[in-house]
């Protein structure tokens, strides 16, 4: 029996989301503030809490709370409204192999080919709150005379709302059955591991002996009968008696003093006996330490990553034995940010090891769910797709959506060349999956093409923020303080087409114009005559063109585009979710790549320091043909990214501190991304 889907409405960004679940391990990532807390928080409300004390107004939805918020004219008017709720929905799907005793009174779908049960949780506006509001609302104003309702139902809207849980009919959700809220703790179980366990490692520090304490008792409420046990209480019994016999000459003096004060004989003997108590023990008696080589030390000596880690496994260990020790049909183990304190290379360990561990604890009559939010790269990279849900946030209507990352192989599907689709789906997955998983935790992208980009995007995002410090956004806009994830892509930028969709986030996307011969497509200059076509891929997949004459001309609003169709076809759009940015004439002279487009802007840069760049060769280039930028950058550069850090190296550094300067279709490019 497992929770396959989960449809939250009007909680937070949570306006209407729906998570898919997996069956073992459900891990939800994307950037910060889309949700990801907010899906715990409301899981933990229903499932763990009390449902009324543990909501605030500020929980409602946008939305929500503007329509609380309006109830003051429709009360007036007397006005008929549907009532303002929050909701939790699971979706439950059980096998006939499965113990439904805790749910079989609730299913009420009759069609034996449905395994089908749906709970809905609401928190939802009581109905006599239509003639209490208006009513405690004008006695409130009687108080309060400059107070209006806004400021009143902020303050009492939790008054006017209740709990409410129902088994749904599947195929007819107005055939339902009222549940007590206590009720559903006998249908769903859910532990929690936070983000926030208490771990450091200053002095003194015990932890991990804290958690072996909560183990041992967790453990213990499950097998108390077990042999490890018996013999344990054996051994403190034995350990009892033996403390009781050495007691007796300590204490022999003054048990004889209190002896003698009794009025008869043996009215005030005392005995002092050993009573150890097994919990006590591990409370304040146990320690855990760590080996290093031949020495044993104590736990705080760990680092923080290691005691991070050796956290998660015992909390893990006892969240997972409560969870055996509950009745209720469902189980769901909740994991906020494992990662917490830990250095990449742990957390590739833990990941690659967590659904084995986690496996091991289950068997065919006892089996959990596991919900893990987290905002590691390193992480992502080690998952399954089919374990992944992207939490993208909708900035126009303010929500959020829950993506399954299995989902981009879908829109990657093209039926007219499946072998293609298939292997460019492979390429994307395997990029991402060995180094940039981090654009899932992006909040905005740049797509380059080679070495040089990648070495100068950086010192390019610097200058442009330097040259724009005096505006009155500068800080608002600060390439250098924004979450932009850069992807060295080759020329391969069409691949990702879907993906970019299917992430939702600003794009910029720096490619070459790379002009060539119609006649043996050769590359040569922009200004050849024969120069016809593109042969780069991107332009033409995204313009569906490779006509040069047609990209040239395209004007710079024309290259911002959006897809509504999940990323297959891009077309223009004012407000673009991606920009893409090539080569433009500049000084009069139209690049082909990225090279020649900055001898042609900061030729007079490389000259001052000729004599100091490491990357260039055949330099007598430069004299023969001076302006001819295209010769140069083809013959005189030797090594790209040798260049490039030339560049970085030498910026202000000649006689007269010359600085180089942006091409003007990057800087074009990185002026729309900053906004």
């Amino acid at each position: 029996m497992k929770i396959s889907k989960v449809v939250v409405k009007n909680f937070r960004l949570l306006t209407n989301t729906t998570i898919e679940l997996e069956n073992e391990l459900s891990i939800i990532i994307g950037k910060n503030n889309v949700g990801k807390t907010s899906f715990l928080k409301i899981l933990s409300i229903f499932i763990n809490g009390n449902g009324k004390e543990n909501f605030r107004f500020e929980d409602f939805s946008i939305g929500l709370q503007r329509e609380i918020l309006e109830l003051e004219d429709k009360l007036e008017s007397g006005k008929e409204f549907s009532l303002p709720s929050v909701s939790l929905e699971l979706n439950i799907k059980y096998e006939d192999s499965d113990n439904i005793g805790n749910i079989n009174s609730l299913i009420m779908d009759l069609d034996d080919e449905s395994n089908r049960l749906i709970l809905l949780c609401e928190y939802i506006m009581v109905v006599d709150a239509r003639q209490r509001i208006l009513k405690d609302f004008h006695k409130f104003q009687e108080q309060y005379t400059e107070e209006g309702f806004s400021e009143f139902i902020k303050a009492n809207v939790l008054v006017y709302f209740e709990k409410k849980v129902y088994a749904l009919d599947p195929t007819n959700h107005e055939n339902k059955k009222e549940l007590e809220p206590k009720e559903l703790h006998n249908i769903v179980s859910m532990e929690y591991i936070g983000a926030q366990r208490d771990v450091d490692n200053n002095g003194g520090s015990q932890i991990l002996s804290g958690l072996a304490s909560k183990h041992y008792a967790a453990v213990k409420a499950i097998e108390d009968e077990n042999e490890e046990f018996s013999d344990l209480h054996k051994v403190i019994t034995d350990t009892d008696k033996k403390l009781t016999e050495k007691y007796e000459p300590i204490f022999s003096e003054i048990v004889a003093e209190i002896r003698d004060m009794s009025y008869g004989k043996k009215e005030a003997e005392i005995q002092v006996e050993s009573q150890l108590n097994e919990n006590q023990l591990f409370s304040n008696n146990t320690k855990v330490t760590y080996k290093h080589s031949d020495t044993v030390l104590p736990e705080e000596y760990n680092g923080l990553g290691y005691l991070n880690l050796f956290a998660i496994i015992f909390n893990i260990r006892i969240q997972v034995n409560r969870l055996r020790n509950s009745t209720a049909a469902l189980k769901i183990l909740f994991m906020e940010e494992p990662e917490a304190h830990t250095h990449p290379q742990m957390q590739y360990v833990f990941i690659k090891n967590i659904k084995k561990i986690l496996a091991g604890y289950q068997n065919e009559n006892f089996a959990f769910q596991t919900i893990m939010t987290s905002h590691s790269p390193q992480i992502v990279s080690q998952c399954d797709f089919t374990d992944i849900k992207y939490f993208r946030r909708d900035e126009t209507f303010n929500q959020v959506k829950a993506l399954n990352l299995s989902e981009l192989e879908s829109r990657m599907n093209n039926s007219d060349s499946s072998e293609k689709w298939k292997r460019a789906f492979r390429f994307v997955k395997q990029y991402i999956t060995l180094d940039k998983a981090e654009i899932f935790f992006a909040s905005k992208a740049i797509l380059i093409e080679g070495d040089t980009e990648r070495i100068l995007m950086a010192e390019m995002m610097r200058k442009l923020d330097e040259e724009n410090k005096s505006n009155s956004d500068w800080l608002e806009n600060r390439l250098q303080s924004q979450d932009i994830s850069i992807l060295e892509v080759g020329a391969y930028s069409q691949h990702f087409k879907e993906l970019l969709d299917f992430i939702g986030i600003k794009t910029l996307i720096i490619t070459d114009l790379d002009s060539i011969k119609v006649r043996n497509r050769k590359a040569t200059y922009v200004s050849d005559p024969e120069a016809t076509l593109t042969s780069n891929s991107s332009l033409k997949t995204f313009f569906g063109t490779d006509i040069l004459e047609i990209l040239k001309n395209l004007e710079d609003s024309q290259k911002m585009l959006n897809s509504n169709d999940g990323g297959k076809t891009w077309e223009v759009s004012k407000n673009g979710q991606i920009k893409i940015a090539y080569q433009t004439e500049e000084n009069g002279y139209y690049a082909r790549s990225f090279e020649d487009a900055f001898f042609a802007k900061n030729i007079g840069f490389v000259k001052e320091n000729f004599s100091e760049f490491k990357g260039l060769k055949n330099r007598n280039t430069f004299e023969k043909n001076p302006n001819d930028y295209y010769e140069i950058a083809d013959k005189c550069i030797d090594k790209k990214s040798a260049f490039a850090l030339d560049l970085i190296l030498l910026d202000g550094e000649g006689e007269t501190g010359k600085r180089w300067e942006i091409p003007g279709y990057i800087k074009e490019g990185l002026e729309w991304l900053q906004k």
